[in-house]
């Protein structure tokens, strides 16, 4: 996805939600290197990089 959508506004959420996806799917390899590229790619002095639950979403 980033290779082909560099600087499309709705990379870092895409990012976002397969960190969500994969720890939800027990996959910590996957979700660490995500969380990594995320990290990388959108510094959290620029945005909100960490996984954040949705306030309407208690589960």
């Amino acid at each position: 996805m980033l290779q082909d959508y560099q600087d499309v506004p709705a990379a870092e959420d895409a990012l976002k939600i397969l960190i969500e996806c994969y720890d939800a799917l027990g996959l910590t390899q996957q979700r660490d290197d995500t969380r990594r590229v995320l990290l990388a790619s959108f510094p959290p002095q620029n945005s909100a990089a960490t996984v954040k639950k949705p306030w309407w979403k208690p589960w």
